[in-house]
Protein backbone atom coordinates (compact mmCIF):
# COMPACT_ATOMS: atom_id res chain seq x y z
CA UNK A 1 0.00 0.00 0.00
CA UNK A 2 1.09 3.55 -0.57
CA UNK A 3 2.03 5.63 2.44
CA UNK A 4 -0.73 8.12 3.14
CA UNK A 5 0.25 11.75 3.09
CA UNK A 6 -0.83 12.82 6.57
CA UNK A 7 -0.72 16.58 7.07
CA UNK A 8 0.40 17.71 10.61
CA UNK A 9 -0.51 21.35 10.00
CA UNK A 10 -2.56 22.75 12.85
CA UNK A 11 -1.77 19.92 15.27
CA UNK A 12 0.20 20.54 18.45
CA UNK A 13 2.92 17.99 17.95
CA UNK A 14 5.41 16.98 20.65
CA UNK A 15 5.23 18.81 23.95
CA UNK A 16 8.12 19.17 26.39
CA UNK A 17 8.25 17.36 29.74
CA UNK A 18 10.15 16.90 32.99
CA UNK A 19 12.10 14.03 34.49
CA UNK A 20 9.93 11.91 36.73
CA UNK A 21 6.66 13.60 35.73
CA UNK A 22 4.00 11.81 33.67
CA UNK A 23 4.12 12.77 29.99
CA UNK A 24 0.93 12.60 27.93
CA UNK A 25 0.06 13.84 24.45
CA UNK A 26 -3.39 13.16 22.94
CA UNK A 27 -3.80 13.58 19.17
CA UNK A 28 -7.41 13.45 17.79
CA UNK A 29 -6.64 11.31 14.78
CA UNK A 30 -9.76 10.73 12.74
CA UNK A 31 -11.05 14.22 13.27
CA UNK A 32 -7.95 15.64 11.65
CA UNK A 33 -6.80 13.00 9.20
CA UNK A 34 -10.14 11.53 8.19
CA UNK A 35 -9.06 7.97 8.86
CA UNK A 36 -8.62 5.57 11.78
CA UNK A 37 -5.54 3.75 13.06
CA UNK A 38 -5.12 0.00 12.93
CA UNK A 39 -1.73 -0.11 14.65
CA UNK A 40 0.99 2.19 15.97
CA UNK A 41 4.67 1.73 16.76
CA UNK A 42 7.91 3.59 17.54
CA UNK A 43 10.88 4.40 15.34
CA UNK A 44 14.41 4.40 16.79
CA UNK A 45 15.82 6.55 18.39
CA UNK A 46 12.54 7.46 20.09
CA UNK A 47 13.23 7.12 23.87
CA UNK A 48 12.53 3.76 25.47
CA UNK A 49 10.14 5.27 28.03
CA UNK A 50 7.75 6.46 25.30
CA UNK A 51 4.58 4.39 24.92
CA UNK A 52 2.33 4.93 21.89
CA UNK A 53 -1.23 3.56 21.79
CA UNK A 54 -4.47 4.18 19.96
CA UNK A 55 -7.61 4.80 22.06
CA UNK A 56 -10.53 3.60 19.97
CA UNK A 57 -13.16 5.09 22.28
CA UNK A 58 -11.84 8.64 21.94
CA UNK A 59 -10.16 8.02 18.57
CA UNK A 60 -6.94 9.50 19.91
CA UNK A 61 -3.32 8.64 19.33
CA UNK A 62 -1.91 8.68 22.88
CA UNK A 63 1.79 9.20 23.56
CA UNK A 64 2.60 8.67 27.23
CA UNK A 65 5.28 7.62 29.72
CA UNK A 66 7.51 8.93 32.51
CA UNK A 67 10.79 10.48 31.31
CA UNK A 68 13.77 9.03 33.12
CA UNK A 69 16.52 11.27 31.78
CA UNK A 70 16.79 14.89 30.69
CA UNK A 71 17.86 16.12 27.25
CA UNK A 72 16.58 16.67 23.72
CA UNK A 73 15.17 13.58 21.98
CA UNK A 74 13.92 12.64 18.52
CA UNK A 75 10.32 11.48 18.36
CA UNK A 76 8.94 9.37 15.51
CA UNK A 77 6.02 6.94 15.33
CA UNK A 78 4.81 4.55 12.67
CA UNK A 79 1.07 4.74 12.10
CA UNK A 80 -0.82 2.16 10.04
CA UNK A 81 -4.24 3.01 8.63
CA UNK A 82 -6.45 1.45 5.96
CA UNK A 83 -4.44 3.40 3.39
CA UNK A 84 -1.04 2.17 4.56
CA UNK A 85 1.79 3.00 6.96
CA UNK A 86 3.46 6.34 7.47
CA UNK A 87 5.87 7.98 9.91
CA UNK A 88 4.86 10.82 12.17
CA UNK A 89 7.77 12.90 13.37
CA UNK A 90 11.38 12.87 12.27
CA UNK A 91 13.70 10.03 13.37
CA UNK A 92 16.65 12.07 12.13
CA UNK A 93 16.13 14.56 14.93
CA UNK A 94 14.25 17.28 13.14
CA UNK A 95 11.21 16.99 15.41
CA UNK A 96 11.52 16.04 19.04
CA UNK A 97 10.93 16.85 22.68
CA UNK A 98 12.95 18.52 25.43
CA UNK A 99 12.94 16.85 28.83
CA UNK A 100 14.19 19.00 31.70
CA UNK A 101 15.17 18.10 35.21
CA UNK A 102 12.83 19.07 38.04
CA UNK A 103 14.62 20.29 41.15
CA UNK A 104 11.81 19.12 43.38
CA UNK A 105 9.30 16.40 42.61
CA UNK A 106 6.43 15.41 44.91
CA UNK A 107 5.66 11.77 45.59
CA UNK A 108 2.68 10.28 47.33
CA UNK A 109 3.18 9.88 51.08
CA UNK A 110 4.31 6.40 51.96
CA UNK A 111 5.98 5.58 48.65
CA UNK A 112 9.65 4.72 48.55
CA UNK A 113 11.55 5.41 45.32
CA UNK A 114 13.88 2.51 44.67
CA UNK A 115 17.36 3.13 46.00
CA UNK A 116 16.61 6.37 47.80
CA UNK A 117 17.98 7.34 51.17
CA UNK A 118 14.85 7.79 53.27
CA UNK A 119 14.09 9.54 56.54
CA UNK A 120 10.87 8.46 58.25
CA UNK A 121 8.99 11.51 59.50
CA UNK A 122 5.76 9.88 60.65
CA UNK A 123 4.11 6.58 59.69
CA UNK A 124 2.44 8.34 56.76
CA UNK A 125 5.23 10.74 55.83
CA UNK A 126 8.81 10.20 54.81
CA UNK A 127 11.58 12.16 53.17
CA UNK A 128 13.65 10.54 50.43
CA UNK A 129 16.82 11.84 48.85
CA UNK A 130 18.33 10.41 45.66
CA UNK A 131 20.74 11.33 42.96
CA UNK A 132 19.54 10.85 39.40
CA UNK A 133 22.25 9.35 37.17
CA UNK A 134 21.69 8.31 33.57
CA UNK A 135 18.17 6.96 33.49
CA UNK A 136 17.73 5.58 37.00
CA UNK A 137 17.45 6.60 40.65
CA UNK A 138 20.59 5.72 42.57
CA UNK A 139 21.24 6.04 46.31
CA UNK A 140 23.66 8.71 47.39
CA UNK A 141 25.24 7.70 50.68
CA UNK A 142 27.64 10.64 50.49
CA UNK A 143 24.88 13.19 50.03
CA UNK A 144 24.46 15.34 53.12
CA UNK A 145 22.04 18.14 53.73
CA UNK A 146 24.93 20.52 54.22
CA UNK A 147 25.73 20.28 50.49
CA UNK A 148 25.51 23.68 48.83
CA UNK A 149 25.72 22.34 45.26
CA UNK A 150 22.66 20.23 44.59
CA UNK A 151 22.64 20.80 40.83
CA UNK A 152 22.91 17.08 40.12
CA UNK A 153 20.52 16.02 42.83
CA UNK A 154 16.80 15.42 42.70
CA UNK A 155 15.07 15.93 46.01
CA UNK A 156 11.95 13.85 46.50
CA UNK A 157 9.69 15.00 49.31
CA UNK A 158 6.54 13.32 50.51
CA UNK A 159 3.45 15.35 49.71
CA UNK A 160 2.15 16.98 52.88
CA UNK A 161 -1.61 16.47 52.88
CA UNK A 162 -1.81 18.15 49.46
CA UNK A 163 -1.21 21.58 51.01
CA UNK A 164 0.54 24.23 48.97
CA UNK A 165 3.01 25.78 51.40
CA UNK A 166 4.59 28.21 48.97
CA UNK A 167 8.32 28.88 49.10
CA UNK A 168 10.81 26.55 50.72
CA UNK A 169 11.34 27.16 54.46
CA UNK A 170 14.05 29.26 56.06
CA UNK A 171 15.02 28.66 59.70
CA UNK A 172 15.06 32.00 61.51
CA UNK A 173 16.27 31.05 64.99
CA UNK A 174 19.61 29.93 66.43
CA UNK A 175 20.01 26.85 68.62
CA UNK A 176 21.72 27.05 72.04
CA UNK A 177 25.17 25.50 72.11
CA UNK A 178 25.72 24.49 75.75
CA UNK A 179 24.10 22.21 78.31
CA UNK A 180 25.21 20.50 81.51
CA UNK A 181 25.26 16.76 81.98
CA UNK A 182 21.99 15.58 83.49
CA UNK A 183 20.11 18.70 82.40
CA UNK A 184 17.64 18.74 79.51
CA UNK A 185 18.68 20.44 76.28
CA UNK A 186 15.64 22.13 74.75
CA UNK A 187 15.26 24.23 71.60
CA UNK A 188 12.13 25.44 69.82
CA UNK A 189 13.16 26.50 66.31
CA UNK A 190 11.12 28.75 64.05
CA UNK A 191 10.99 28.83 60.26
CA UNK A 192 9.04 30.37 57.41
CA UNK A 193 7.03 28.28 54.98
CA UNK A 194 4.87 26.26 57.41
CA UNK A 195 7.32 23.35 57.45
CA UNK A 196 7.49 19.92 59.00
CA UNK A 197 10.61 19.01 60.96
CA UNK A 198 12.99 16.09 61.26
CA UNK A 199 16.31 15.20 62.86
CA UNK A 200 18.81 14.45 60.10
CA UNK A 201 21.61 13.47 62.50
CA UNK A 202 22.33 13.87 66.18
CA UNK A 203 23.44 12.21 69.39
CA UNK A 204 21.68 9.17 70.83
CA UNK A 205 18.43 10.08 72.56
CA UNK A 206 17.86 13.41 70.79
CA UNK A 207 14.35 13.88 69.38
CA UNK A 208 12.66 16.46 67.14
CA UNK A 209 8.89 16.92 67.18
CA UNK A 210 7.70 16.62 63.55
CA UNK A 211 5.07 19.34 63.87
CA UNK A 212 6.69 21.94 66.14
CA UNK A 213 10.37 21.20 65.60
CA UNK A 214 11.03 21.16 69.34
CA UNK A 215 14.41 19.56 70.05
CA UNK A 216 14.83 17.62 73.29
CA UNK A 217 17.85 15.75 74.63
CA UNK A 218 19.24 14.74 78.02
CA UNK A 219 23.01 14.15 77.72
CA UNK A 220 24.73 11.56 79.89
CA UNK A 221 28.36 12.37 79.12
CA UNK A 222 30.46 15.44 78.49
CA UNK A 223 31.96 16.45 75.15
CA UNK A 224 31.00 18.13 71.86
CA UNK A 225 28.04 16.70 69.93
CA UNK A 226 26.85 17.72 66.46
CA UNK A 227 23.20 17.74 65.43
CA UNK A 228 21.44 18.68 62.19
CA UNK A 229 17.75 19.53 62.12
CA UNK A 230 15.71 20.08 58.97
CA UNK A 231 12.64 22.16 58.18
CA UNK A 232 11.00 21.01 54.94
CA UNK A 233 7.93 21.35 52.77
CA UNK A 234 7.08 20.37 49.21
CA UNK A 235 9.09 23.30 47.86
CA UNK A 236 12.40 22.44 49.52
CA UNK A 237 14.19 22.47 52.84
CA UNK A 238 16.52 24.34 55.17
CA UNK A 239 18.86 22.89 57.77
CA UNK A 240 20.54 24.08 60.93
CA UNK A 241 23.73 22.48 62.19
CA UNK A 242 24.63 23.00 65.84
CA UNK A 243 27.58 21.76 67.87
CA UNK A 244 26.48 21.33 71.48
CA UNK A 245 29.08 21.44 74.23
CA UNK A 246 28.07 19.27 77.17
CA UNK A 247 29.90 20.33 80.31
CA UNK A 248 30.35 18.77 83.71
CA UNK A 249 28.73 20.72 86.56
CA UNK A 250 31.26 20.73 89.36
CA UNK A 251 29.97 19.36 92.66
CA UNK A 252 29.15 21.65 95.56
CA UNK A 253 28.48 20.28 99.05
CA UNK A 254 25.27 21.84 100.36
CA UNK A 255 24.96 20.30 103.85
CA UNK A 256 26.79 21.03 107.11
CA UNK A 257 27.33 18.93 110.23
CA UNK A 258 25.13 19.76 113.21
CA UNK A 259 27.20 21.46 115.93
CA UNK A 260 25.54 19.32 118.60
CA UNK A 261 26.74 16.20 116.83
CA UNK A 262 30.41 17.16 116.86
CA UNK A 263 30.77 15.99 120.49
CA UNK A 264 30.11 12.30 121.03
CA UNK A 265 30.39 10.05 124.06
CA UNK A 266 32.37 6.81 123.65
CA UNK A 267 30.10 4.01 122.39
CA UNK A 268 27.56 6.37 120.81
CA UNK A 269 26.95 6.83 117.10
CA UNK A 270 28.00 10.05 115.41
CA UNK A 271 25.10 11.88 113.74
CA UNK A 272 26.17 14.19 110.91
CA UNK A 273 22.92 16.05 110.22
CA UNK A 274 19.48 15.33 111.59
CA UNK A 275 17.65 16.93 108.61
CA UNK A 276 19.57 14.97 105.96
CA UNK A 277 19.46 11.76 108.01
CA UNK A 278 23.26 11.75 108.31
CA UNK A 279 23.81 12.07 104.56
CA UNK A 280 26.14 14.58 102.93
CA UNK A 281 24.17 16.39 100.20
CA UNK A 282 25.62 18.07 97.11
CA UNK A 283 24.73 19.45 93.69
CA UNK A 284 26.48 18.72 90.41
CA UNK A 285 26.33 16.34 87.47
CA UNK A 286 26.95 13.73 86.27
CA UNK A 287 26.74 11.11 89.03
CA UNK A 288 28.38 12.21 92.27
CA UNK A 289 30.81 9.96 94.13
CA UNK A 290 31.25 10.45 97.88
CA UNK A 291 34.41 9.44 99.76
CA UNK A 292 35.68 10.11 103.29
CA UNK A 293 38.88 10.06 105.31
CA UNK A 294 39.37 10.08 109.08
CA UNK A 295 42.44 10.81 111.20
CA UNK A 296 43.41 9.07 113.31
CA UNK A 297 42.13 5.95 111.52
CA UNK A 298 39.05 4.25 112.89
CA UNK A 299 37.57 1.02 111.54
CA UNK A 300 34.00 2.05 112.33
CA UNK A 301 34.11 5.06 109.97
CA UNK A 302 32.43 4.64 106.56
CA UNK A 303 30.92 6.88 103.86
CA UNK A 304 28.48 5.43 101.31
CA UNK A 305 29.87 6.37 97.87
CA UNK A 306 26.40 6.71 96.29
CA UNK A 307 24.23 8.24 98.99
CA UNK A 308 26.82 10.13 101.04
CA UNK A 309 25.59 8.48 104.27
CA UNK A 310 28.20 8.77 107.08
CA UNK A 311 28.51 5.97 109.62
CA UNK A 312 30.83 6.36 112.63
CA UNK A 313 30.72 4.52 115.99
CA UNK A 314 33.72 5.56 118.12
CA UNK A 315 34.43 3.75 121.40
CA UNK A 316 37.60 5.51 122.62
CA UNK A 317 38.18 9.12 123.53
CA UNK A 318 39.98 11.18 120.90
CA UNK A 319 39.52 14.05 118.47
CA UNK A 320 38.94 12.84 114.90
CA UNK A 321 39.37 14.97 111.80
CA UNK A 322 36.93 13.93 109.07
CA UNK A 323 37.24 15.04 105.41
CA UNK A 324 34.38 14.41 102.97
CA UNK A 325 35.06 14.65 99.21
CA UNK A 326 32.48 14.77 96.44
CA UNK A 327 33.71 14.19 92.87
CA UNK A 328 32.21 13.66 89.40
CA UNK A 329 35.18 14.07 87.09
CA UNK A 330 35.18 17.85 87.37
CA UNK A 331 36.62 19.89 90.22
CA UNK A 332 35.86 18.05 93.49
CA UNK A 333 34.48 19.76 96.59
CA UNK A 334 35.57 18.92 100.14
CA UNK A 335 34.34 19.51 103.66
CA UNK A 336 36.44 19.04 106.82
CA UNK A 337 35.29 19.00 110.44
CA UNK A 338 36.39 17.63 113.80
CA UNK A 339 34.49 15.18 115.99
CA UNK A 340 35.46 15.05 119.65
CA UNK A 341 34.81 11.81 121.52
CA UNK A 342 34.85 12.48 125.26
CA UNK A 343 33.30 11.15 128.44
CA UNK A 344 31.25 13.81 130.24
CA UNK A 345 32.77 14.85 133.57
Amino acid sequence: MANPDLDWTGIAKWTDGKVGSAYALHIPFEAHFGTTITSVGKVYPTPAWVRATYDEDSDELVVSGVPSIDGDFSMALTVTTAEGTTTLGDPAGGAGIAISRADTQPIEAGTDPSGCKTFQIEPSEKLAVCRFVGDAWVPDDDLTFENTDLADTVMVIARLHGTDVGAKPAITTTAPTTVAIGETYSYEPEASGSPRWTLVSGPTGMTVHPATGEVSWRPTEDGAFSATIMAFNHAGYDTEVVVITVAITDPVITSLPDEAGLIVEPGEFFHYNEVTHDKVTATGSPRLVFTGEISPANATFHVNSVTGLISFHPVTEDTYTITITVDNGGTPDTQTFDVTVITPS
